[in-house]
Formats: C-alpha cells, sequence, structure tokens
C-alpha cells in the first residue's frame, strides 16, 4: 500500500499542472477610436488562437518540465492580453509579443513535439527550442508585468517633469 501511494506520489508531481483555456478578452472600447478598437480586436483574437495552438501542439510533448514551460507561457500571454483588452492604449508596448513572439511559440512547440514524435530524438536541437521557449516565456511574463507597472513609470515621470517645471518656476 505504501509503494502504492509512492507511485501515485510520483506521479502526480511527474504531471504538468492542466493547461488554462486561452480565451481574446473584449475590448474596453469607451474613448479611443473604432479603428484602434478593432486592430486592437483582431491582434488580441490571432495572438489568442496562437497561444491555444502551442496547447493544444504541446499535448503531444511527453517532457514535463517543456510542457510546464509551455503552460507558464500561456497564462503569461493570457495576462498580456487582459491587460491590453483592458487599456487598448497599450498594445503598441505589447504589439511585438502578440503578433510575432505568439505565432513564432506555435512553430516552436510544434517543432518541439515533432522531434518528441520521431523514432530518435535530434537531442541538441531539442534543448535548443527548450532554451528558446524559456527565454519567450521569460519576454511575455515581463511583458506582462510591465504592462501593469507602466501607470507607475508613467506616474514617475510625470513627477519628474512637474518638479522640473516647478524648479523653473520658482526660480528667482
Amino acid at each position: 500500500l505504501h509503494a502504492l501511494r509512492l507511485v501515485q506520489k510520483r506521479r502526480t508531481a511527474a504531471r504538468p499542472p492542466a493547461p488554462s483555456r486561452i480565451e481574446a478578452p473584449n475590448i474596453k472600447s469607451e474613448g479611443i477610436a473604432d479603428s484602434r478598437a478593432e486592430t486592437a480586436r483582431a491582434v488580441l483574437d490571432r495572438a489568442a488562437e496562437a497561444l491555444r495552438e502551442t496547447q493544444a501542439k504541446a499535448k503531444a510533448i511527453a517532457d514535463p518540465e517543456a510542457r510546464a514551460g509551455i503552460e507558464r507561457l500561456g497564462a503569461s500571454g493570457q495576462r498580456i492580453l487582459n491587460a491590453v483588452a483592458e487599456r487598448p492604449e497599450l498594445l503598441a508596448r505589447a504589439q511585438r509579443v502578440l503578433t510575432y513572439h505568439c505565432e513564432r511559440a506555435v512553430f516552436l512547440v510544434g517543432s518541439l513535439a515533432a522531434l518528441t514524435q520521431g523514432p530518435s530524438v535530434e537531442a541538441q536541437r531539442y534543448q535548443a527550442i527548450k532554451h528558446v521557449l524559456a527565454r519567450m516565456e521569460n519576454l511575455f511574463e515581463r511583458t506582462a508585468l510591465d504592462l501593469v507597472a507602466g501607470d507607475g513609470k508613467e506616474m514617475d515621470l510625470e513627477l519628474r517633469l512637474i518638479s522640473q517645471a516647478l524648479d523653473e518656476d520658482l526660480r528667482p
């Protein structure tokens, strides 16, 4: 009985987390031009589709570490989608991630899955793809954090500009 519990515990620990469903959120379009809202909506829809495709392709990957990284990439991607939907003016700061990197993630995950399906895994190429995916995961996470922290950066800049203006205006 003890051995059975140990085996079950190891299987559970090795299993990657269940992927969450990636969705393109609704755009909050008050106060922005319809064309900008439509552009943001189109970018978010394409990025969400690419992230869903990465999750679908990840199912063919047996490596739990790689699958967990792909799931984290998807979670960060969803946070980026949500931030841009909430504030479409942030699209410019996330556009490269949403347009280029999401599409490239599909290619990388598909390539990783293909390598695991072949008769022999090309170890060097497999590790190179995992490394690039880890870097991409890092970029997605950093972008998600930057979109949320952006207000603080803007406030710091405004405070500096106001302070400089006050210094100039208060000079004798």
